[in-house]
């Protein structure tokens, strides 16, 4: 009889235990989780963002495959500040300046190390709606503010 008494309340020590230690553990999975969501935001918020928009040029957010743009070597975060030898600096420029010219298309490209390059080919009966460039919605940066 003592015995059963004995392991009746070892059964019911240990069930308390492992019910307090699984309290003990998601509380400190949350803790750890909280802690490190607040350093990835202090680091996040003490970045440069990426895809800012910019004075210079027109930012290149995403480059669609097997288009003209991808054809070229154009990449995202490059940023675009001629096109056909006239800059530009909001969508509305570089559409007008691929119209001036619509059978060839002529890119001053700055890649992220501020190297600029020339890339050009010539633009076909329906590519000049065709790019395959998402562009940066156009703003004042706020390095010129």
């Amino acid at each position: 009889m003592l015995r059963a008494a004995i392991l009746a309340a070892g059964a019911v020590v240990s069930d308390l235990w492992r019910l307090q230690a699984g309290l003990y553990a998601a509380v400190a999975v949350i803790v750890v989780t909280e802690l490190f969501r607040a350093a990835v935001r202090r680091l996040d918020r003490s970045l440069e963002p990426r895809f800012a928009p910019d004075d210079r040029g027109i930012r290149v957010l995403y480059v669609i495959r097997g288009s003209l743009a991808e054809r070229l070597g154009i990449r995202p975060a490059e940023l675009i500040t001629y096109v056909n030898q006239a800059p530009v600096h909001t969508e509305y420029d570089f559409h007008f300046a691929l119209g001036q010219n619509p059978a060839y298309a002529r890119f001053q490209v700055t890649d992220e190390r501020g190297e600029p390059r020339l890339v050009s080919s010539p633009v076909f009966e329906g590519e000049c709606h065709d790019l395959g460039l998402i562009l940066s919605c156009p703003g004042t940066s706020r390095r010129f503010a």
